[in-house]
C-alpha cells in the first residue's frame, strides 16, 4: 500500500469518527409546542353530520382557526382527527348542528412521536357547554344528548405533560436515528475506500481540466441562442414569464395572498429559482453526451467534463436570478444579511446533486433514448411535490410532510426560503443536512461508477 493511499485511509477513517461524534451530539428530534399535531375524537352518533373544531390560544374563535370532518356513517364508531398545535389551550368541539345522540370513547394527541392518551378524564378540563341535554359517564364512555343548537364542549387543555411524553418519544427517536445515520455513513466510507480509486478518479480528472470546462461552459451558453435577434436575452425570458404566471395565476386569480407569513411572490421566487437551475441543468446535462457526440468520439478528450460543462452553462442564468429575487426581497423589507450567504452553500448543494445525477442519466441516455422523456414528466411533477407553489405544513400531516422531505430539492428549496426569508442557519437543521449529504453522496458515486462503467460503449452508440 502505497504512503497516499495510507493517508487517505487515516483521514477518512478520522473524519468518519468525528461525524460519528458530532451526528450524536448534535442530531437531535425538537419537539415544541408550536409543532402540528392531531387532536382526536373517538366517537359514534345516530346521526350524520359535520363536526367542528374550533382552536385558539385565548378564548376566542373564528372560523380561520377551525377544522370540519363529515361523519357520515351513523352508529359507526369512528376515529375523527384535527390537526392543532400544543399552543391551543382552546379547544372547542361542536358536535353537528342537528339533535343527536352522540357516544364518546376517547380522546388523544398524536404526533410522529406516538400517541398521548387523554382519555376521559379530558372532561375534567371542561369548561363550559352549550346545546347540551344530558352528559353522562358511564361504562367507561361519554352518553351525550344535543339538542340541535349549535351544542358544543369547550375545553382548556394542560399540554404541559402532552409535551413531556412527545418530548420523551423524541429522545428515543434521536438515539435510533443517530445509530441509523451513524450505521449509513460507515457504509458509505467503506464503500467509497473499496472503490477509492474510481471514485477519486473523476474530481481529479475534473479539477485537471477545470479551464477547459470553464471555457466550454462559456462558449455552451453564448451559441444556445446563436442566430436569434435578442441572442442570450431569451435564457432570461423565459424563467422571468414563468415566474409571472405563476404569481397571477396564485396571488391574483387564486388569491393565495401570504404564504406562510411572507409575500407570496417572494415565497415563490424563492422556491422557482433553485428549481429552474436543477431543471435545466438536469435536462441539459443528460443531453451532454449526445450533442457532442464529435468529441465523445475523439479518443484524446476527457468526455467526464462534458455533464460539467452543461451544468456551469446553465449557472449563469441562475446567478442573475438569485441577484434578482435578493434585490426582489430587499425592496420588500427583507434586507441581505449574513443568512443570505448560505444562498452560496445552497448553490453548490444544487450543483453537486444535479452533477451526480446526470453522469448516471448521460451515461444511459444512449442506451435508452426514452430516458429524455421521461425525466422531463419527473421535472413535471417535481414542481409539484417538492413543494414549490404550495406550503406543505399547512396541507399535509406530519407523517406525509416528512414523505415529501425526503425529496432531496426540497432541502434545497427550503434552504433558499431559509436563506432570504426565515434567515435559519443550515446547521440549525442537522437531521436533513446530514440526510441530504448521504444521498448526495450516494447519487455522486452512483454517477461515477455507472459513468466509468458504460464509457467504453459511447461511440458505439452515440
Amino acid at each position: 500500500m502505497s504512503k497516499k493511499k495510507l493517508i487517505a485511509i487515516c483521514v477518512c477513517v478520522f473524519a468518519t469518527i468525528l461525524l460519528n461524534i458530532l451526528i450524536f451530539k448534535t442530531v437531535r428530534v425538537e419537539t415544541s409546542s408550536g409543532q402540528n399535531i392531531t387532536f382526536g375524537v373517538e366517537l359514534q352518533s345516530d346521526y350524520a353530520d359535520t363536526y367542528k373544531l374550533y382552536y385558539s390560544e385565548e378564548e376566542i374563535f373564528s372560523e380561520e382557526q377551525s377544522v370540519g370532518v363529515s361523519y357520515e356513517e351513523v352508529n359507526s364508531r369512528e376515529q375523527i382527527e384535527y390537526t392543532v398545535t400544543l399552543q391551543d389551550k382552546y379547544l372547542r368541539l361542536d358536535l353537528g348542528n342537528s339533535a343527536s345522540n352522540v357516544i364518546i370513547y376517547d380522546f388523544y394527541y398524536k404526533s410522529l412521536f406516538g400517541t398521548v392518551e387523554l382519555g376521559l378524564p379530558l372532561l375534567d378540563n371542561m369548561i363550559s357547554t352549550n346545546g347540551i341535554a344530558s352528559l353522562e359517564v358511564k361504562d367507561d364512555k361519554v352518553l351525550i344528548a344535543t339538542e340541535g343548537n349549535d351544542p358544543y364542549l369547550l375545553f382548556l387543555m394542560d399540554n404541559e405533560a402532552v409535551l413531556d411524553e412527545f418530548t420523551k418519544s423524541a429522545d428515543k427517536v434521536s438515539f435510533v436515528l443517530d445509530i441509523i445515520f451513524c450505521v449509513i455513513i460507515d457504509l458509505v466510507v467503506l464503500f467509497g475506500l473499496k472503490h477509492l480509486r474510481r471514485l477519486v478518479y473523476l474530481p481529479i480528472e475534473i479539477y485537471h481540466d477545470r479551464n477547459l470546462a470553464w471555457n466550454l461552459s462559456k462558449n455552451d451558453f453564448k451559441t444556445k441562442f446563436v442566430g436569434s435577434y435578442l441572442g442570450i436575452i431569451w435564457a432570461f425570458v423565459q424563467p422571468v414569464v414563468t415566474v409571472v404566471v405563476y404569481w397571477f395565476v396564485f396571488e391574483i386569480g387564486l388569491r393565495a395572498g401570504r404564504m406562510c407569513d411572507y409575500p407570496f411572490i417572494l415565497w415563490l421566487m424563492a422556491g422557482l429559482v433553485p428549481w429552474f437551475f436543477f431543471s435545466e441543468a438536469l435536462n441539459g446535462a443528460t443531453n451532454a453526451l449526445v450533442e457532442y457526440n464529435y468529441l465523445v468520439k475523439k479518443v484524446v478528450f476527457k468526455i467526464e467534463i462534458l455533464p460539467v460543462v452543461k451544468v456551469i452553462s446553465s449557472i449563469f442564468v441562475h446567478l442573475f436570478f438569485v441577484g434578482f429575487v435578493i434585490i426582489m426581497c430587499w425592496i420588500y423589507g427583507y434586507t441581505p444579511d449574513l443568512y443570505s450567504l448560505q444562498l452560496i452553500y445552497y448553490i453548490f448543494c444544487t450543483f453537486i446533486l444535479v452533477l451526480g445525477l446526470s453522469y448516471i442519466t448521460s451515461a444511459v441516455v444512449g442506451f435508452f433514448k426514452d430516458l429524455v422523456q421521461i425525466i422531463n414528466i419527473v421535472l413535471q411533477v417535481g414542481m409539484w411535490v417538492t413543494p414549490i407553489m404550495w406550503d406543505s405544513a399547512t396541507v399535509l400531516s406530519p407523517g406525509l410532510q416528512v414523505i415529501f422531505k425526503l425529496n432531496p430539492m426540497y432541502y434545497i428549496v427550503d434552504g433558499f426560503r431559509d436563506a432570504l426569508l426565515g434567515k435559519v442557519w443550515f446547521w440549525d437543521k442537522p437531521i436533513w443536512t446530514c440526510y441530504f449529504w448521504i444521498v448526495v453522496v450516494l447519487i455522486f458515486g452512483a454517477g461515477v461508477l455507472v459513468f466509468r462503467k458504460l464509457r467504453v460503449h459511447f461511440a458505439d452508440v452515440l
